[in-house]
């Protein structure tokens, strides 16, 4: 489990780690209508055919939330 935050590193870090990893999620926040939204997509699945898209993360009596993402291109 390896956290990573983008533009820190050069980009040769970041194209070793994409052909190291199984899996990279791919977290970001975005404020639309005055209300922050916490994303998460799928970047890398070695063992499966990833989807791509991102889904809004909410977190609700201790369980987490997964819903597409309708909003705006990001």
């Amino acid at each position: 489990f390896i956290v990573v935050e983008k533009g820190i590193h050069t980009e040769s870090f970041y194209n070793i780690l994409y052909q190291i990893a199984d899996l990279i999620l791919e977290f970001k926040i975005l404020e639309l209508n005055k209300k922050v939204l916490r994303l998460v997509r799928t970047f890398i699945c070695r063992y499966c055919s990833p989807k791509t898209k991102w889904f809004s993360l909410a977190f609700y009596n201790g369980k987490v939330k997964l819903k597409p993402f309708k909003g705006r291109k990001h």
